[in-house]
């Protein structure tokens, strides 16, 4: 799972170079979203091509990073030549 959210947040990154100094913006103005706990109750949103894990005060947050995830996946996939072999959320 570290090794997804690494991709997710380097391939953000390298689209959006402000990604990482979102803590500076003022449009997030929850700093939990940057420091969460690692106790809290996680809750997992899952998309055709990720898993998105968040806490419930931040669903509205996770849906919107599930749309960004999966319009990047969408568009970047083909110029990699990636294409997973089973939908991740398939059993």
């Amino acid at each position: 799972m570290r090794r997804n959210i690494l991709t997710l947040t380097l391939l953000l990154t390298s689209l959006f170079p402000g990604f990482l100094l979102a803590q500076h913006s003022p449009i997030i103005t929850d700093f939990n979203l940057l420091q969460p706990s690692p106790f809290a109750n996680w809750k997992t949103l899952k998309t055709t091509h990720f898993n998105i894990n968040y806490q419930q005060e931040h669903f509205a947050f996770a849906q919107r990073m599930a749309i960004i995830a999966e319009k990047v996946h969408e568009k970047h996939s083909p110029l990699m030549r990636w294409n997973p072999v089973k939908n991740r959320n398939s059993n």
